[in-house]
């Protein structure tokens, strides 16, 4: 049984009236605004128009809104915290009386916390959703009950269809990364396509680990995997496996059930340094740069051998250049 007390609200406080909200209207001065752990003051001048000093109060990182309102006679400046709950209340520090934000007349609507009755027991939280008070079961409190009301009686049961549709949710994704691995893997038996990864060892062993952990006594339950691997979700066996054991199901998500795994395994794959797709990639680098190294010193040997036989089909021609001219003076002489 749940009965509200009170919902919790965030406080408001007012400015003094001023006849103009425009510029003139505030000599030099400050305030500073404390919200939980943060803090900033706020400075302006005669120049300052309400509105500058709102922007500012905005812009300073505080838990806290401000606003100009004119209710038809005078303006204020209006400061509301953005968190509901006593901690969350705005606290204010005037430089001067110039705002008079810290005058606790000027608080409009004072900060609360929510109160509500949980099978008999009071429960008080800053927010008006209680979601740590019975495990598994969130509150989200709307109104306060009338004095005569009788508490109201909650029931909680399984959510199948939400169950459905995060399983549905995972086969999915599952399959579309599947697809891919084997889009990659797959030979098409003339040329590389788009399987530019054929026959990648750590490509197939990641396959392999999302197949078992998919496929295994804790993976997503009552699902058939294809020839290709693709899964199906058999809505048929779900409702059943629901049926007789719904906290066997339920396990698979949490700690040493099916998430976990998974969890682990991307881990291992994608993290930095020492992950196996970080690997992966640094020998790809230094392979590739072994190989440059390689080409290189091939290039070096290549333009010497160039040079070389250049100097030498050079000298070559120069000597039968040279036989030439022996030739025809021999012949000359000759007759």
């Amino acid at each position: 049984a749940v009965r509200v007390e009170q919902l919790a609200r965030s406080q408001i406080t007012s400015s003094r009236t001023f006849d103009s909200a425009g510029p003139g209207v505030l000599g030099d001065g400050s305030v500073t605004i404390t919200t939980g752990t943060k803090t900033a003051s706020i400075s302006y001048t005669g120049a300052d128009s309400l509105a500058d000093i709102a922007a500012r109060i905005n812009g300073a990182g505080v838990a806290a809104s401000a606003s100009v309102l004119f209710d038809g006679t005078s303006y204020r400046l209006v400061v509301a915290s953005t968190g509901t709950g006593t901690a969350a209340a705005a606290q204010f520090a005037d430089d001067g009386d110039g705002l008079a934000l810290s005058d606790p007349d000027n608080i409009k609507v004072h900060a609360r916390d929510a109160k509500a009755e949980i099978d008999g027991v009071e429960v008080t939280r800053a927010s008006n959703v209680i979601a740590d008070a019975v495990p598994g079961v969130t509150f989200t409190l709307v109104s306060p009950h009338a004095a005569a009301d009788a508490s109201s009686s909650v029931s909680v049961a399984l959510d199948t269809d939400g169950l459905h549709g995060k399983l549905a949710a995972i086969v999915s994704a599952y399959n579309t990364v599947n697809a891919a691995l084997h889009a990659q893997l797959d030979y098409t038996g003339t040329q590389k396509g788009t399987n530019t990864l054929f026959g990648d060892a750590t490509l197939r062993q990641l396959q392999g680990a999302l197949g078992s952990i998919m496929t295994s006594s804790y993976g997503p339950a009552a699902s058939d995997a294809s020839e290709a691997g693709a899964l199906t979700l058999d809505d048929t066996k779900l409702s059943a496996a629901l049926a007789a054991d719904p906290d066997a199901l339920g396990a698979l998500f949490v700690t040493g059930g099916f998430a976990a795994a998974m969890t682990a395994m991307t881990d291992a794959y994608t993290r930095g340094g020492d992950g196996i797709l970080a690997g992966k990639t640094a020998g790809l680098t230094a392979r590739s740069t072994a190989l440059q190294g390689t080409i290189d010193q091939i290039n070096t040997r290549a333009d010497a051998l160039k040079t070389q036989l250049e100097t030498q089909f050079t000298a070559l021609e120069t000597a039968m250049s040279q036989l030439k001219s022996q030739s025809s003076y021999l012949s000359s002489i000759l007759g």
